[in-house]
This record gives structure tokens, sequence and C-alpha cells, in this order.
């Protein structure tokens, strides 16, 4: 894991946090992008104080995007046909939230109490970092995304996630991450017999406010039962 941690964004509570989001942004975007939903999916801070942490992206050339440097969790190239995703470039990311993960666990915030989030490139890191990662977290949330390398990831798979609530959402008439990545990514995962829950929006590659008002009771679940699980590391 590197030692520096990636630039990020992060929104504290206001109360100690006894909690931590980590959300990472999609495709060209930054740290800043989903902090506006932060006030819209946060349970009562005098509930469950909840720290959201929203990582950069490096810059990278991305062959999808004819080489144009741009913040993006991985290369990718679509020629040909298909969706290729460099494995090189994921492996760096992955273990970049990694570590800021573990950078939370130590700070204070037992594993157990941390959700990763992603919206399509950064929802397929944090599917790849939720179901690796070698403790216990809090959840896993994948918003219009796919699963890159699910072969690769399968040797990957640790058992202290195998059960850990995951909640994949997809827009019905997504041109970008079409549905079928999706089915995919529910496929594997029924193979894997990893419990999760599938929601579908009539949108495209973007966010609803159905979408949004879901999101706050499957966070404010996932959290209240971190908030009263153990404290051990």
């Amino acid at each position: 894991m590197s030692k520096t941690l990636l630039p990020r964004v992060i929104e504290e509570p206001g109360p100690p946090p006894v909690a931590s989001v980590v959300w990472l942004h999609g495709l060209g975007a930054n740290g800043y992008d989903f902090l506006p939903l932060v006030p819209e999916v946060t349970p009562p801070a005098d509930q469950t104080p909840t720290r959201f942490i929203f990582p950069h992206a490096s810059s990278i050339p991305v062959t999808l995007n004819g080489g144009v440097v741009m913040p993006a969790w991985h290369d990718a190239d679509r020629s040909g046909g298909g969706f290729k995703v460099d494995e090189k470039t994921l492996a760096d990311s992955q273990a970049a939230i990694a570590a800021i993960i573990q950078a939370e666990v130590d700070a204070g915030i037992p594993a157990e109490r941390i959700l990763i989030a992603g919206f399509s490139q950064g929802g397929a890191l944090a599917l790849t970092v939720g179901l690796s990662f070698p403790k216990r977290l809090a959840g896993i949330l994948a918003m219009s995304t796919y699963l890159p390398h699910p072969d690769k990831l399968t040797a990957e798979l640790r058992a202290a996630n195998a059960k850990t609530p995951l909640l994949l959402q997809h827009g019905s008439e997504d041109p970008v991450v079409t549905p079928e990545y999706a089915e995919k990514t529910q496929a594997k995962l029924k193979d894997w017999d990893h419990p999760h829950t599938f929601q579908s929006y009539p949108m495209a590659h973007s966010v609803c406010p159905q979408q949004v008002r879901d999101l706050k009771v499957w966070l404010g679940e996932r959290l209240q039962v971190a908030a009263s699980s153990g404290t051990s590391k």
C-alpha cells in the first residue's frame, strides 16, 4: 500500500464520528462530485455521526477517450468491442483506497464501521476493494457500474466480507454502462453466494431523486448497525 494517501475531500459530522463512508467518483470527475449528496443521504448526526471521505483519483491517460489525461481509477479500452479494464491501474487504485480505509481504522474507526461506495468507475473500484479487503466492512454500494476482472477477483475474495451487505443500483436506460453489466455483476455475486440487493431506476448514467431516497434508507440502516457493532479493529 502507498504510504502517501490520495488527496481527498473530508466532510466531518460535527460530533466525533463513529462511522465512515469512503465514496469514489466516476471517470473524469473528482472528490467533490458527490459531496452535495451528503446532507440528503446521511443519518442524523446525533444518531450515527459519520465521516464522509471523497478521494480524488490520479490523472492518467485514458485509452477509450483517445489517450486524454483525466482523473480515472483505471485505464479502459472499448476498441474491438467489449470493455477492457487495465489491471495495473486498477490494482494501483485498489491499493490506494485500501490504504485510506486502513488509515480510518488506524484513526479509531473499526473496519466494520466503514462503508465503501462508488459510481461508474468508482463503483467498479468499490466492488474490487470491498470484496477483497481483509477486514469486515459495513457495506458496499455500487452505482451504475460493472465488475472488473471477476475471475481475478475470485482469487482475491476474503472471507471477512463474504456476507457484507451489498447494494447495486443501475439505470435501466444507461447507455454508458448498459444494464447488462448489472446483470453480469448479479450473476457473479450469485455464483459467489454473496448477498446483495439490486435497485433499478428509469434513468441514464446518472443519479435520480428516488435513488437518493433509497440510498438514505440503506445507508441509515447500514450505519446504524455499524455504530452498534463491537469496537474491535
